[in-house]
């Protein structure tokens, strides 16, 4: 059955992630949000592996993205160019509840994975994230949450409002389902903007150097804060209530 869409201005649609757009989505991410998405292109980059050893890591990920998304733990949203049915934006959440956080959902994807430089990332830097704020601890009465996971816009389409209009469309999206609490982690100065003119607030701050491996040393070298948002939603229904 086709999933309801939203036209956007007369260049675009938003939609459901539907399963034939997996093989362009995983492009679409290659391409957009692996060379730009700080905690991992800094992750990767004081490590100066060799372009065949790099482009290993990023398939590694791609291949746990491409799970999450077989498996119905990751969900979301595209943007479509009407002219071209190329997905040009897509925003990832995963909807989690006190007995099954993303740590947990991670735990069984991860651990197949290959890769040590994924699995150190994964160890010393997402799961530390996640285990330092409790947001069902935080919003007594919340059941579920709806965490963006990665919200992105091919760079050719940017300044069209196209990322404010996948932000909205997740925020619908969780309405609809009586999701309580939208929550993510944002790490770039242009999305921290989008997320605060939809009404989310800043719950904390995350400096990147405040994540170390095993042996101490802090796994970025370079210095920036991150911000975790969060906006409390009010629905009809009585999902979490």
């Amino acid at each position: 059955m086709q999933k309801p869409s939203q036209t956007f201005s007369k260049e675009y649609v938003i939609r459901e992630i539907e399963t034939q757009d997996h093989p362009q989505l995983l492009s679409f991410l290659k391409q957009e949000l692996l060379p730009r998405e700080f905690l991992f292109a800094k992750y990767l980059e004081p490590l100066s592996l060799a372009a065949i050893e790099k482009s290993k890591v990023e398939d590694e990920m791609l291949h746990i993205f491409d799970a999450y998304l077989a498996s119905g733990m990751l969900h979301g949203l595209v943007a479509i160019q009407l002219a071209s049915q190329k997905i040009v934006g897509l925003n990832l959440f995963f909807i989690t509840t006190k007995n099954q956080t993303v740590v947990d959902q991670t735990a069984k994807i991860l651990e197949p994975t290959k890769s040590k430089i994924l699995a150190d990332w994964y160890k010393c830097v997402l799961t530390p994230i996640e285990e330092k704020i409790d947001f069902f601890e935080k919003f007594p009465g919340i059941k579920s949450t709806l965490k963006i996971d990665t919200l992105c816009v091919d760079e050719n389409h940017g300044g069209r409002g196209l990322g404010t209009a996948l932000l909205q469309e997740a925020l619908n999206y969780a309405r609809a389902r009586g999701i309580g609490l939208v929550e993510t982690l944002v790490t770039s100065p242009y999305s921290k903007k989008i997320f605060e003119r939809a009404g989310l607030v800043v719950i904390t701050e995350i400096e990147s150097r405040s994540f170390k491996d095993s042996t101490g040393k802090p796994m970025y070298n370079e210095s920036r804060n991150l911000f975790a948002f969060a906006m409390r939603l009010y629905t009809d229904r009585k999902t979490d209530f």
